[in-house]
């Protein structure tokens, strides 16, 4: 859709803004001959903006041993260990960023991340409920969205498992949040809500391909890529097939996002 593209060019600006901080800090830091706090937290946001989550670990560790009570690097880190899969990691960071700054919201949404990946999701709910969301609209559907992910990945779970009476009481309850979410101005193109009425449809294929869809927007996501594996059939239809290789070619793009050579350019608006 022209959504899709849309939202690709808004994350290749958002990139090349984050290249160009980037590139400004460092000369910064070889004019004047050292690395500072403040340096270390802009050159690890702008590779964290870049999605070079792994780069970022180092110059923002180097912040925190500058600054060790520096909340928005113990935040960033935490943010880079998730993304890399270093959950442990992530939380201790992430925990003590709230210890540092309870009233700031941000590090709270990561950390719940972080137990959703985990599948630890009375500790995701937890934490939900002790998060700091403001009064409005906005607040309202973000609380509501990821009440819907808790129990979306309850759903997920519960059907690797077998046991689909659960999967699709979780599921249910999950639309209910997603729908409430939208009601209040939320995004209507969320890829869970669709998985969550496969579940209810009793149609596992296509939660596969539905599954294998939301890594389309997100291919470097392993936490996702985890579930999509375990939801694998063990013969594929043609239609879910299709979600795989528009997936494959998607992750394609991402770690070589200059290529211009075979499905890489002839089918560059198969996943718009």
């Amino acid at each position: 859709s022209g959504g899709g593209r849309r939202a690709a060019g808004v994350s290749g600006e958002y990139s090349a803004a984050a290249r160009a901080v980037h590139e400004r800090a460092v000369r910064l830091e070889e004019s004047q001959g050292r690395r500072s706090a403040t340096t270390a937290h802009v050159i690890g946001g702008a590779l964290l903006g870049q999605e070079r989550y792994a780069e970022a670990v180092e110059p923002i560790l180097d912040g925190i041993a500058l600054a060790p009570r520096f909340h928005g690097l113990r935040s960033n880190l935490g943010i880079a260990y998730r993304r890399i899969g270093a959950l442990d990691e992530a939380e201790r960071h992430l925990l003590k960023a709230i210890e540092i700054r309870p009233t700031d919201l941000n590090p709270y949404l990561t950390l719940i991340q972080v137990h959703l990946h985990g599948e630890e999701f009375d500790d995701a709910q937890a934490w939900l409920e002790r998060a700091p969301f403001g009064l409005g609209a906005r607040h309202e559907r973000m609380r509501l969205a990821l009440e819907g992910e808790v129990l979306y990945g309850r759903a997920v779970v519960a059907l690797e498992a077998g046991d689909d009476a659960a999967a699709r009481d979780a599921a249910d309850e999950a639309l209910r949040r997603f729908d409430r979410a939208v009601e209040l101005g939320g995004a209507a193109d969320r890829a869970e809500p669709i998985v969550c009425r496969a579940i209810l449809d009793d149609d596992v294929g296509r939660v596969f391909a539905e599954l294998a869809g939301q890594l389309r927007r997100e291919p470097s996501n392993w936490a996702r890529l985890e579930t999509v594996i375990s939801m694998m059939p063990a013969d594929l239809s043609a239609s879910e097939s299709e979600a795989l290789r528009a997936y494959l070619i998607a992750l394609a793009r991402h770690l070589a996002p200059a290529a211009r050579n075979g499905y890489l350019t002839t089918e560059a608006t198969d996943e718009d």
